[in-house]
């Protein structure tokens, strides 16, 4: 999966990069580099040693009707501040 990646991502022939790890590229630099992992990311990409290579991510396509994870936390987080922030108004309201 990271393969097919980073030649989607080589294709699309990027003229900046800040991925959040490492510095910044940019220009031939990051079409060079970029271009060489994904000509040799089983050499290059991969650690040699880590947790992920004994224990891969699960990643999988949503399914249709297939309930998102988040939405309950969101929604009762946004359910929380609504009612805290009811409670103090009512009781602003009240001195």
């Amino acid at each position: 999966m990271g393969a097919a990646s980073v030649r989607g991502l080589e294709a699309l022939s990027p003229a900046l990069a800040a991925t959040g790890h490492g510095h910044p590229m940019a220009g031939d630099v990051l079409r060079g580099q970029l271009s060489g992992l994904a000509a040799g990311f089983e050499v290059r990409g991969r650690p040699a040693r880590g947790w992920y290579l004994g224990h891969p991510v699960p990643v999988h396509a949503a399914q249709r009707g297939e309930q998102d994870p988040l939405r309950p936390m969101v929604l009762g987080a946004l359910g929380g501040v609504t009612a805290a922030w009811l409670l103090w108004r009512a009781q602003r309201l009240l001195r």
